[in-house]
């Protein structure tokens, strides 16, 4: 993913990928976080990572690996990103 999004050119203004601790979701695989928008991708392959950079390019999510909030373990409800908004889906047009 990393070398995905530095040949889009995403690097270093855009969007950055980093590891992180456990996201406690398990049951849903490799699991992706997308900030600021507050959603996990679940299940992704290797296979999935150019649809997921195009997903942050057009700023749309790729809505087949989006872990919904009843797929989910709860690891995000309650808590609130820097805005104060709390975890939800994406929008289904796209926007946040």
């Amino acid at each position: 993913m990393k070398a995905e999004v530095a040949a889009r050119g995403l690097a270093r203004l855009e969007a950055r990928v980093c590891t992180s601790s456990c996201l406690d979701q398990c049951a849903t695989g490799v699991t992706v976080l997308v900030e600021p928008d507050h959603f996990f991708y679940g299940r992704v392959t290797v296979a999935d990572v150019p649809e997921i950079v195009d997903g942050l390019v057009k700023g749309q999510p790729v809505k087949r690996l989006v872990i919904t909030a009843d797929q989910h373990n709860g690891a995000l409800d309650g808590m609130s990103d820097i805005k104060g908004k709390t975890a939800r889906e994406p929008a289904s047009d796209g926007s946040t």
